[in-house]
């Protein structure tokens, strides 16, 4: 065999070689768009107004949440999260009882992709809210808008922790009108596949 022949043949492999590495790295960009997160979230929820902000104040807020990766740089998400409280009625002395479970969908952009990811989000939510005290019970359903901005890390292979901060607003009429929305600064742990 020729020297010509030799390096035409080591030609031919190194292009074929560049095909399947360019091949295999256009597959796992393919798989990295598409993801799945799966979130625990807890939360501090700080009413905005009304009764809920005047008679049960601030609280523990918690759910779940699933997001899933459609472009590069895009996420869409759905969540669910329960708020619910009891306290004395000041002037009966009788029980109050509130909860607030807010179904969650919408869009986030992250801002990078790696350990260390920001990300901004925008969405709508449909909010059921129930109030039972001496007066009766108040049952209202709502939609209302969702905005949100944080990061989340990932540790290890596939597990995630997340930091966010949130702001959510639905006006309920009980009689009177008001934002059973306020903000959220939590956090929550999960997996991303």
């Amino acid at each position: 065999m020729t020297l010509e022949e030799r390096l035409k043949e080591t030609q031919k492999k190194l292009e074929e070689t560049i095909k399947i590495l360019n091949e295999l790295r256009a597959e796992q960009l393919a798989r990295k768009k598409k993801f799945i997160r799966v979130m625990a979230i807890g939360d501090q929820f700080l009413p905005h107004e009304g009764i809920l902000k005047n008679v049960y104040g601030r609280g523990l807020n918690y759910g779940a949440e699933i997001s899933f990766g459609v472009g590069d740089f895009i996420e869409v998400w759905l969540a669910e999260h329960y708020f619910g409280k009891s306290v004395k009625d000041e002037a009966t002395g009788e029980d109050r009882k509130v909860s607030l479970i807010p179904f969650e969908a919408g869009f986030k952009v992250r801002l990078n992709k790696g350990s260390f990811n920001p990300y901004l989000g925008i969405g709508g939510g449909y909010f059921q809210y129930k109030e039972t005290s001496p007066a009766g019970t108040i049952r209202e359903k709502q939609f209302g808008v969702v905005g949100q901005a944080g990061f989340f890390v990932k540790i290890g292979g596939f597990f995630v922790a997340d930091f966010h901060a949130q702001y959510k607003y639905c006006q309920i009429q009980t009689g009177e009108k008001f934002d059973v929305g306020g903000f959220h600064i939590g956090g929550g742990i999960g997996a991303e596949f």
